[in-house]
């Protein structure tokens, strides 16, 4: 059953690509128009997770999202008066956004990069507070975790249970992303509401080799952090040596 979406939604949903390209040519098509989830025409090409319709729906607002050169590029006049990026940012009924969809794509990365491209806000969140990194992490997409960390996502914004995104992909067993974000620095220190740090989560659910990941984790700031202290000492005492001789 179709919730109160256009012709045009529910083209898009079946993947009758035909019927998509003839309603795109009408000069009264609103591609703004949202369904009763609060979803327009791209945010439903995006949830279908279909590469090829996807770029159907950028194309028919004069753009094609070019993640090799990380702008957008006019392809035709444009033929509707919106702004890409804000139906792009556009937040569902529950808060999410295309962004948060594609994150969850994980055999496919090409349509999150183009949301990225056009100027997705990785600083949104839903209503249970999850950003677009949340959802990658937990459903083990470290490919996505990447990008979006590359993007200046937060790799420590904390949801409606203060659960950060490590948190998620140790609460999903996704060691693939557990790994990728402690090498991309994560706190490992921060609490969940429960009071209780990853390391914690881990051994709650006797993840071993997730305890271990962040347990050499831990050893390695540590060893860092002891040879910078070891190191400033060694020039603090360079610098004194050598204004007592001088």
């Amino acid at each position: 059953m179709f919730l109160d979406e256009t012709v045009l939604h529910q083209a898009i949903l079946l993947g009758d690509v035909d019927s998509v390209q003839i309603l795109l040519q009408s000069a009264t098509l609103d591609l703004t128009v949202s369904d009763v989830n609060n979803r327009n025409a791209l945010m439903v090409a995006t949830s279908t997770a279909d590469e090829r319709m996807f770029e159907i729906l950028c194309r028919s607002v004069g753009v094609l999202f070019t993640a090799q050169n990380g702008f957008e590029r006019i392809l035709k006049p444009c033929l509707y008066r919106v702004s890409t990026r804000d139906m792009v940012n556009q937040q569902q009924a529950d808060g999410s956004t295309a962004l948060m969809a594609a994150s969850k794509f994980v055999h496919s990365t090409g349509i999150l990069r183009r949301l990225l491209d056009a100027g997705a806000d990785v600083t949104l969140f839903d209503k249970r507070g999850r950003t677009a990194l949340h959802w990658a992490a937990q459903v083990g997409n470290h490919e996505a975790v990447l990008l979006l960390v590359n993007a200046k996502a937060d790799r420590d914004a904390q949801d409606t249970e203060d659960c950060t995104p490590l948190m998620h992909a140790v609460r999903e067993g996704c060691e693939e992303c557990v790994l990728k974000l402690l090498e991309l620095g994560c706190d490992r220190a921060i609490e969940n509401r429960e009071k209780q740090t990853a390391l914690e989560m881990a051994q709650h659910y006797e993840n071993k080799i997730i305890v271990q990941y962040i347990k050499v984790s831990l050893k390695n700031v540590k060893a860092y952090l002891s040879e910078l202290n070891s190191f400033e000492l060694f020039v603090f005492s360079a610098s004194v040596a050598h204004h007592g001789t001088s």
